[in-house]
């Protein structure tokens, strides 16, 4: 079993096929967090509030972005099981973040 264990975690874990580069994902993320902050800004309801995000969510990674929600969910997951590239990313997503509030937007 422990030998199993060991196997396991010395394998890497396949990219998916359709895996969003990380700085398209940086976009995606700072897009995100500028929608999570709106929708909290408008003192909605908690369930409400879910239902507002995700209509804007699907809009901004569907119809903005042209990205098929289950290609984001899979390049999501596979970045939050890759650290170091996931913290990579978040800088990029700081600094996007950044320059859009010294920008004023």
């Amino acid at each position: 079993m422990v030998a199993a264990f060991l196997f396991s975690c010395g394998q890497k874990e396949a990219k998916p096929p359709n895996l969003l580069p990380k700085d398209q994902m940086a976009g995606i993320l700072a897009d995100i967090h500028l929608l999570e902050a709106k929708v909290n800004a408008l003192n909605l309801s908690g369930d409400t509030s879910i239902a507002v995000y995700k209509a804007y969510e699907y809009d901004l990674l569907v119809n903005e972005r042209k990205i098929d929600t289950t290609v984001y969910q899979q390049s999501f997951e596979y970045y939050k099981n890759h650290l170091k590239e996931f913290h990579q990313i978040y800088e990029m997503v700081g600094d996007s973040l950044n320059k859009k509030q010294t920008q004023g937007l």
